[in-house]
């Protein structure tokens, strides 16, 4: 009996027996995936407003917001996905990934900030001109643009003739506090609700 092994196993390619491994252990590390996949990622949110002359802008138009999505387990990522708004909540920040700043938030609706300026679609602000003021949880600060955005945070953009002091109460008269409500609630355009994954998303999120 023991004869006839060893001449079996001079019989199996060295090669084939790798490759046999190798495949072995691929589907040992797929089934572990399997067994313990879950599709919780980062989700939670942030109010804002920006306030220009006294007027709060409306981010009427479409290109402002993230179109609503089919949940999915797809791990592609494009700056949009990071942080946006969903229609019609233009107050509200969703981030999705993490050390998202403001700046990369506003960047992905087309809006740059600066110490010294902000550019909203063809419209140029600069402190030459205008007073730039931004308002981060009651507190007014010269930039927000490295600013990392934290769940529930509040931040208001002020350009105008405000002072500090006007624009701390124009930040709480425009700046709404219901992101904590979001956080609590599901998001229609990701896979964070408590929805049940079934046998197909978890074939998807093995690799």
């Amino acid at each position: 009996m023991l004869g006839k092994c060893k001449e079996l196993v001079k019989k199996v390619p060295y090669k084939a027996a790798l490759m046999f491994s190798f495949a072995l252990g691929i589907a040992a590390f797929g089934l572990y995936r399997f067994v313990s996949y879950s599709p919780e990622h980062t989700h939670y949110h942030a109010n804002y407003a920006v306030v220009i002359n006294g007027q709060q802008q409306a981010f009427d138009n479409f290109s402002y917001y993230e179109e609503l999505t089919g949940c999915s387990v797809s791990t592609k990522q494009k700056p949009s996905n990071r942080a946006h708004m969903h229609e019609p909540e233009n107050t509200t920040v969703h981030v999705h990934d993490e050390a998202v700043t403001w700046g990369n938030f506003f960047e992905n609706i087309g809006i740059s900030t600066g110490i010294n300026h902000i550019a909203i679609s063809d419209d140029l602000y600069t402190a030459a001109d205008d007073s730039i003021t931004y308002v981060l949880n009651g507190k007014t600060r010269r930039s927000i643009a490295k600013v990392e955005i934290s769940s529930a945070d509040r931040l208001l953009v002020v350009v105008g003739s405000e002072t500090d002091g006007e624009a701390i109460d124009l930040y709480e008269t425009f700046v709404p506090s219901n992101a904590q409500e979001f956080n609590n609630s599901n998001d229609p355009g990701t896979c964070s609700s408590n929805e049940a994954h079934g046998f197909t998303d978890r074939l998807k999120g093995i690799f």
